[in-house]
């Protein structure tokens, strides 16, 4: 297979490659199903890779075939083709009890030799998502009213435009089969929901980046983005966790609410997760709330920028305009959004995550905009949307 390292020097790169290519052909033979009925973990799969197979690479790479090599400024590239000796690669997962698919040596140069068009496979489909992420959600609008209750001048009035996001059920389910195709890696978590502090008034809800799954998985050569789907949203009571296979108990010891959500990651070099970047991505999602004449041309034009799209920017809720403001979105609207837990987007080191809500979540806010007299007299209407900068 053909893989690039990178390092400090160029011996630095070409370890970083060999380790690269010794994990991605472990990967190709870990049962990851029997995994899971045996309930070893991904974190300890983790550890018995990098202990056992990572930290001997020399036993295992057969062939190391450069290809270029480039270094700049302490910063080395190293792409080569490296072959990798399989059976005893799956040896020692055997021995140290790790589930392996079944392995003859007839079949393992062709999986071997696969990975690397796989691999560019799975690339190409999450890259096509992440570029087309604004689908995720759609916006609905309800009945705009006057806002006496904000002052203004007397050649302009406070509009209030309730505001609805919705999760995209056909896009959803486009992400949910098409991760789940190009996944090596899968869990089952539970994941403790916690209010946000810095917004006390109302139910928003978030999950700390800090109980994500896979996250040990990661090191500095890779990206692995993951995606999780929430299935359910409950209060844990005294009764769960009364016996083996209890929910999980949060660190602080009390019962709280509980996300349960099947996690799916995909393994990355990381100039391919950087290519990807959710990051890079969501800094060009706008909130576009139009009003239209009734010869349908724009009078009015708002544009919010959703930075952490698709998890939608609650930490900038505003309940009032402040100073100088002619636009807030208020995200915690009273008697809105009980539920509370909508999109979750998290980016690290270790790559980005998305957490979807559950079927038919959505999430009420109030647009407080200032226009004056006469245009609001010409508006018939509103649409809202989510955008791309252009």
């Amino acid at each position: 297979m053909e893989v690039t390292g990178l390092g400090d020097t160029p011996e630095a790169a070409r370890k970083d490659a060999s380790r690269l290519a010794v994990q991605q052909v472990a990967g190709v033979y870990i049962d990851n199903r029997r995994r899971v009925e045996t309930k070893m973990s991904a974190d300890q799969v983790s550890t018995i890779v990098e202990e056992k197979l990572l930290s001997y690479t020399n036993a295992y790479v057969s062939k190391f075939e450069p290809v270029s090599q480039e270094c700049t400024n302490g910063n080395c590239k190293v792409v080569a083709r490296i072959t990798v000796n399989v059976a005893p690669l799956v040896q020692t997962l055997r021995a140290s009890a790790v589930p392996t698919v079944e392995f003859d040596s007839n079949s393992a140069e062709a999986a071997a030799t696969t990975l690397g068009a796989e691999r560019a496979a799975a690339f190409e489909t999450y890259k096509d998502l992440i570029a087309r992420i604004d689908t995720l959600v759609t916006v609905g609008v309800g009945k705009a009213e006057v806002n006496a209750n904000l002052p203004s001048a007397s050649d302009s009035v406070w509009l209030t435009v309730p505001i609805t996001f919705f999760a995209n059920s056909a896009a959803n389910k486009e992400w949910t089969e098409k991760i789940k195709l190009i996944a090596d890696k899968r869990e089952q978590v539970s994941l403790e929901v916690t209010k946000i502090p810095s917004e006390s008034r109302c139910n928003l809800q978030t999950i700390p980046s800090t109980s994500l799954p896979f996250r040990k998985d990661s090191n500095a050569a890779l990206s692995i983005p993951v995606v999780c789907f929430v299935t359910d949203v409950k209060r844990s009571s005294p009764d769960d966790f009364a016996g083996p296979g209890r929910a999980y108990q949060p660190r602080s010891g009390r019962y709280g609410t509980f996300a349960t959500a099947d996690c799916f990651g995909r393994t990355f070099v990381r100039e391919e997760g950087a290519a990807i970047s959710l990051g890079k991505r969501a800094s060009n999602i706008l909130l576009v709330v139009e009003f239209v004449d009734s010869d349908g041309k724009v009078i009015h034009t708002v544009n919010n920028e959703m930075g952490n799209f698709p998890e939608l920017p609650i930490w900038e809720s505003i309940h009032r305009p402040q100073d100088r403001q002619t636009t807030s979105l208020d995200y915690c609207a009273s008697g809105s959004n009980e539920a509370g837990l909508f999109y979750r987007a998290t980016r690290n080191g270790g790559g980005d995550t998305i957490i979807f809500p559950p079927a038919g979540s959505r999430m009420n806010a109030l647009l407080n905009v200032k226009i004056s007299n006469d245009k609001v007299g010409q508006i018939a209407r509103i649409r809202a949307t989510i955008k791309t900068k252009s």
